[in-house]
């Protein structure tokens, strides 16, 4: 039997690249936002093509380090809905207010412009600078569509934002997404935001209005 390639991807492998490449057990990393990177990986793999030029890897070709130039930015709206039926129902539930409660996780933003010096997302801006614009955001009938899909195939009953900085958004963007979401969708939801975001009532109302639970 043939060994199976061992390939790793995100934060860690990203930052620590140069670390991770000489890890014996270690045969492919995937640098930057790799969901089409990593779909080319798996389709050349399994036609048994060369891998070799696919953006955003490293590895190790005759004792020397190749690394390949990181991919752009993902467009969100490109990507399809996720699906969580290769997962266990462990990964889908969550304590919450003393109840166990189905969760989805969704995504409205990524990327975050600040600079805060303990962050991951200062080193990103700079290893992906050339990659396109940083923050990107997808659109809300989206959002809504893929809540809806994990409603119907998951049972969810709260969601998670993995957005980094989720309040990085126009007013008037939240004010229509909270709007949407409390009349289309109508689950309780949290978010990751950052502290100066928080930095009106209105704001902290419009999230409340909409169902937002915790930040």
């Amino acid at each position: 039997a043939l060994p199976i390639s061992i390939l790793v991807g995100g934060t860690t492998p990203t930052v620590a690249s140069q670390i991770l490449v000489h890890n014996p057990n270690i045969d492919w990393i995937i640098q930057g936002e790799a969901e089409i990177p990593m779909t080319e990986f798996c389709s050349r793999m399994d036609h048994s093509q060369s891998l070799e030029d696919i953006p955003g890897l490293m590895y190790k070709r005759n004792g020397q380090i190749i690394s390949n130039p990181l991919p752009r930015y993902t467009d969100l709206d490109s990507l399809p809905h996720q699906e969580f039926h290769h997962w266990g129902d462990g990964h889908l539930v969550k304590g919450y207010d003393g109840k166990i409660m189905r969760a989805g996780f969704i995504e409205m933003s990524r990327g975050c412009m600040l600079k805060c010096s303990f962050c991951v997302n200062i080193t990103y801006q700079g290893l992906m600078k050339e990659n396109g614009h940083y923050y990107r955001m997808k659109s809300i009938d989206n959002v809504i569509r893929e809540a809806k899909a994990q409603i119907k195939s998951n049972d969810v009953e709260m969601f998670f934002f993995c957005d980094d900085n989720f309040l990085s958004i126009p007013s008037t963007r939240l004010e229509e997404f909270s709007a949407r979401w409390a009349a289309e969708v109508d689950k309780p939801y949290w978010i990751n935001t950052t502290v100066e975001s928080l930095s009106t009532e209105s704001k902290i109302a419009t999230l409340k209005s909409s169902g937002c639970h915790g930040i």
